[in-house]
């Protein structure tokens, strides 16, 4: 005797061989997948008339008419949702959690008021300008602003239509039987094998969809609600490996505005370079680390002339020591006083231009060389920051007597490499060749003028001279 059943999705009656009892089946009728009984539950032959003819009324009375609209509330996010008739029983996901759930025969949700029927719902998915990568938010965020979590890029909500996306084809062909095709294997997880997101997970019909079935709520376990821009999808674009163990992006101290912001920042950039630039905004304008650079520039430039006056006051002493006869020294006091002042302001003023083309010109040259090779992940803003911070950093070497110079050249060109290889997160040798791509390419172009210039000086050395008077 055939087994009989309503099916759970769309309450039509289902009938299958004995043979299939306790196998997992899928309905023709609304798709949905279901375990056959051991036994029937509902039997028509034996049923009274009134109890056969009631148990299949209930769900087509229930069923809404075609073209009409199925409004009921997420189960995980209690969010409203709408969908046309035709996915009745269907599997179907939620736009606002991602969960997944079977939608019911008729509406359990209030139909919405008419002034609110146009309102564009808020997005719950959206693409960082910035940085490029997926950002989830709730939908009480719709229209503000925020900061994202991977760039620090301040960045606006835009808006997104709402409802749920049918899994599958909106149209089933019946199977020729009429009843129920069994699916191979056992276990109830067998239910959700061919749901999206499923994993293949044995114990977990969720696992890989980022819920938490435990929370009540059906937040995503990596939605934080103190941040509406936490997302737990991938970045869009690659990385190379060794970043994984990489600090928290919470800015440098100059960033910050913290007490004693410059030292602090010169401190890291100095002898942390890579925490340093790994905790570095991406992002946030170029005033404040171009600040930075002109003042670190400036306060190199001071220390400079400050040994350049100290050599130079202790040369003349000596010769005024030596000198016979009267010596004019109040001449002396005011040529060094003018000679001290203008230097010092003449210094000031242009290392501050000094160091806004070198910010610039650095900050492009390598940018552009890192986008040429690859590696470049970010926009020309990240490097800039890099080229600033670099900048102002190592012209603290200054302090070192005769070769400050040579050693802040030195230490800024590993703090670069350094730099764009934390803040891009790219490889060390794209990040190594894109600076020193530029002195190769120097090297190699003057090496060529030169080489043509000596040819040049030596044909010229072959041709005799011409006879006198000729």
């Amino acid at each position: 005797m055939p087994i009989e059943f309503y099916c759970p999705g769309c309450g039509k009656l289902m009938r299958t061989p004995d043979a299939t009892a306790g196998r997992k089946g899928q309905c023709p009728q609304c798709g949905t997948k279901v375990q056959i009984p051991i036994s029937s539950v509902a039997n028509a032959e034996s049923a009274s008339p009134a109890a056969a003819s009631a148990a299949p009324a209930a769900p087509s009375a229930a069923s809404p008419g075609a073209g009409t609209q199925i409004r009921f509330n997420c189960g995980a996010c209690n969010r409203t949702l709408s969908v046309p008739s035709s996915s009745v029983g269907k599997q179907a996901r939620c736009p606002g959690c991602n969960s997944v759930m079977q939608v019911p025969a008729a509406s359990t949700a209030a139909s919405p008021k008419p002034a609110a029927a146009s309102a564009p719902a808020a997005p719950n998915q959206f693409t960082c300008p910035s940085c490029k990568k997926a950002i989830r938010i709730p939908a009480s965020s719709a229209g503000g602003r925020g900061k994202c979590p991977h760039c620090g890029a301040i960045v606006t909500l835009p808006g997104s239509s709402s409802g749920l996306t049918p899994i599958g084809s909106s149209g089933l062909t019946p199977l020729p039987s009429g009843g129920l095709t069994p699916l191979p294997g056992g276990g109830l997880n067998d239910l959700f094998a061919e749901l999206p997101g499923a994993g293949g997970a044995a114990n977990d019909p969720f696992a890989g969809m980022g819920m938490d079935p435990l929370m009540g709520g059906g937040a995503p376990a990596s939605f934080s609600p103190g941040n509406p821009y936490e997302s737990s999808y991938a970045p869009s674009r690659s990385r190379s490996a060794g970043h994984e163990k990489k600090p928290k992006r919470s800015g440098l101290p100059w960033d910050r505005a913290d007490e004693s912001a410059f030292g602090s920042t010169v401190k890291m950039v100095l002898f942390s370079p890579t925490q340093a630039f790994y905790k570095m905004h991406r992002t946030g304008g170029l005033g404040k680390p171009l600040q930075f650079c002109i003042s670190g520039a400036m306060l190199g430039t001071v220390i400079t002339l400050a040994y350049n006056f100290a050599f130079q006051i202790t040369m003349l002493l000596i010769l005024i020591s030596r000198a016979q006869g009267e010596v004019p020294l109040g001449q002396i006091a005011l040529r060094v006083g003018i000679s001290i002042g203008g230097g010092l302001v003449g210094g000031l003023i242009a290392s501050a231009i000094g160091a806004v083309i070198g910010a610039f010109l650095y900050g492009g040259l390598f940018h552009l060389c890192l986008a040429a090779i690859g590696g470049a992940n970010h926009t020309f803003e990240t490097t800039f920051r890099v080229a600033c911070y670099s900048l102002g950093a190592t012209a603290m070497y200054q302090l070192i007597p005769a070769c400050g110079g040579l050693v802040s050249a030195v230490s800024f060109t590993v703090t670069m490499i350094i730099g764009l290889y934390a803040a891009h997160e790219t490889s060390g040798g794209k990040a190594a060749l894109a600076v020193l791509l530029p002195g190769i390419v120097c090297a190699v172009v003057c090496g060529l003028i030169a080489f043509m210039l000596l040819s040049a000086f030596n044909l010229m050395g072959g041709v005799p001279a011409p006879p006198p008077g000729a």
